[in-house]
């Protein structure tokens, strides 16, 4: 490849594909955040509600399908 091809084609895909995966970060970063806080309330579930709704939600999830 010539530097030209590389200038004029390579080096903008490339840039598109970095601002595509940007935006799609800055989508997840919401499900990240209630990802991480899910597993803090399991992991400081001292009365076992976070396990009774997760098999709540789970028995649903079984029914639907």
């Amino acid at each position: 490849m010539n530097e030209d091809k590389i200038n004029s084609d390579v080096i903008p895909a490339i840039n598109n594909i970095l601002k595509k995966m940007c935006i799609l970060l800055k989508l997840l970063d919401p499900v990240v955040e209630k990802i991480r806080f899910l597993k803090n309330l399991q992991l400081n579930d001292e009365d076992g509600i976070f396990e009774k709704i997760s098999t709540i939600f789970g028995d649903i999830v079984v029914e639907s399908s």
